[in-house]
């Protein structure tokens, strides 16, 4: 009798903690449950925050290049951004649209389009820092591939340099883009000398020599 009331007061026990175990862990999978739904929130919401942030930017890169290359070529381009999926990582794919046409603005078309891309394309870029750098760009030889068309090329960087207030130091042997900046530097070199001369501009004309700097030990 003592063996049997031993053996069933061990049972209770057993139970009791059996009972425990399975409460605990019907907490744990309760929380568990909640974490997976929380993550699956969390998934969705920054899934949303990049779908939207990666609207945003395509359509402002799109916008703005389109409106560039259209200032210049009387043709009905238009300036798209193709986001692929590829090896598990996000591609852009930039290509121009003509009568439902698909071009490579690399392959298929010519240098003086690129020419305006790259340009604008930069000026986005600087437009969407945080924060953003000062308002002057320095551009060597941007319309190098313009041809004919340097002169809508030189009137599309003087209306985006002042609707969007940046400042445009262009280096170029152009002297028909010359013509669309504000001041315009001369510079020579001769005799290991650099001459500068003010060309255009509000200042008065001047004249500066810069000796040119010998390179050796210090």
């Amino acid at each position: 009798m003592l063996d049997v009331e031993k053996r069933f007061e061990q049972a209770k026990a057993n139970q009791a903690s059996l009972l425990l175990k399975i409460k605990n862990t019907k907490a744990e999978l309760k929380t568990s449950r909640q974490y997976t739904e929380h993550l699956i929130k969390a998934r969705y919401i920054l899934s949303e925050v990049a779908r939207l942030t990666q609207e945003n930017f395509q359509a402002k890169v799109e916008g703005l290049i389109t409106m560039a290359i259209q200032s210049v070529f009387e043709r009905d381009f238009q300036f798209k951004l193709i986001l692929e999926r590829k090896r598990n990582k996000l591609e852009c794919r930039p290509v121009i649209i003509e009568n439902d046409h698909e071009y490579s603005p690399e392959k298929d078309m010519g240098g003086g389009l690129i020419d305006v891309i790259s340009f604008a394309w930069r000026i986005v870029s600087w437009s969407m820092e945080r924060p953003r750098s000062r308002n002057v760009i320095v551009l060597d030889e941007p319309l190098k591939n313009m041809g004919d068309l340097v002169s809508l090329g030189g009137k599309m960087l003087k209306e985006i340099s002042e609707k969007l207030n940046i400042q445009l130091i262009i280096i170029t042997h152009d002297t028909e883009l010359m013509e669309f900046g504000d001041t315009n530097y001369l510079f020579t070199h001769r005799d290991g000398m650099t001459n500068i001369k003010m060309l255009k501009g509000d200042k008065p004309i001047v004249r500066k020599r810069l000796k040119k700097r010998k390179i050796g030990k210090t």
